[in-house]
């Protein structure tokens, strides 16, 4: 058990997804009181799912989210999987049925990155290191159309990577690589809006593709609402700049604009690792060529 991919609270149950490239991931759950954020009495960490859920590709389970469909409530969970990410869903939190399989159509999405629920609608963020992430929809639960493929117009949007509901408006943040063949050009991460993103004739606003003017700020890794401001934390791998939290407002349109972006804290000492890129893309292809699919299905 490498690391703990997500946690979340349904039903009176805290869940830990956990990642284990050995057999499978792997899911706790135990029980809270949700008055006081205690353990329940006489509770214990009781694992609920293993082996990846019957398929030990599923390497990780990363995210939750609580949606209701109809009458019923459900616990959504994604995992990555170098054949394609799935989706489950649970209506007791003990058993997980899927509802997205192999990247949901390409394979090249290899984990879901971010699960959101905004305006009654789920939205799915991929890693698509092939040709770009992609962002998906459902309003039933079980069927999930397209937002955007091939990283939103930059095949070098690896992630979309945090998403966050702010001012009206549905922000998505990405993981950007940069040129994976020329060090001098460094991932920025792009951060887009919009009111109804499930609306394919409404446009994007860009709020920014070069992580507001800081080249190596590669990603975008958390996002959340404090104090009537948007709070956006990053992710970089440069020694030099360190990591970067902005506290953004809103604007007279509704959106963030640079001159409403102000830079609250740089921690010191927040550096992140380079994992090699090009090796990631390697060891997901390597499985799929193991399971006898064409190469060429990951760049669909």
């Amino acid at each position: 058990n490498k690391s703990g991919r997500g946690l979340f609270v349904f039903n009176g149950y805290i869940y830990v997804g956990v990642e284990n490239r050995a057999s499978g991931g792997k899911i706790y759950r135990r029980g809270i009181d949700e008055q006081t954020g205690d353990y329940a009495p006489n509770s214990q960490w009781d694992k609920i799912v293993d082996g990846g859920n019957g398929n030990p590709l599923n390497w990780w389970f990363s995210d939750f989210v609580e949606a209701t469909i109809g009458d019923d409530d459900y616990l959504y969970v994604g995992t990555l999987n170098p054949l394609g990410f799935n989706v489950m869903r649970s209506s007791d939190g003990l058993t997980f049925t899927p509802v997205v399989l192999f990247g949901n159509g390409a394979i090249g999405n290899s984990a879901c990155m971010d699960l959101v629920v905004y305006d009654n609608k789920i939205y799915v963020g991929t890693m698509n290191f092939f040709v770009g992430t992609s962002l998906f929809v459902s309003s039933d639960g079980v069927t999930f159309d397209t937002v955007y493929t091939n990283g939103n117009g930059d095949r070098r949007n690896a992630y979309t990577w945090w998403m966050n509901e702010f001012n009206g408006r549905l922000y998505a943040g990405t993981f950007n690589t940069g040129d994976l063949l020329n060090p001098e050009v460094p991932g920025a991460f792009d951060l887009y809006s919009k009111v109804d993103p499930s609306d394919l004739t409404e446009s994007w606003v860009i709020e920014t593709t070069d992580g507001f003017g800081n080249p190596g700020q590669y990603g975008i890794r958390s996002m959340d609402v404090f104090d009537g401001n948007l709070m956006i934390g990053t992710a970089t791998a440069s020694v030099e700049g360190s990591l970067k939290v902005y506290e953004a407002s809103a604007s007279s349109n509704g959106t963030i604009t640079k001159n409403t972006i102000k830079l609250v804290d740089t921690p010191k000492g927040g550096i992140a690792v380079n994992k090699g890129i090009q090796e990631i893309k390697d060891y997901i292809t390597k499985f799929v060529v193991e399971a006898g699919i064409d190469e060429s299905k990951l760049y669909q």
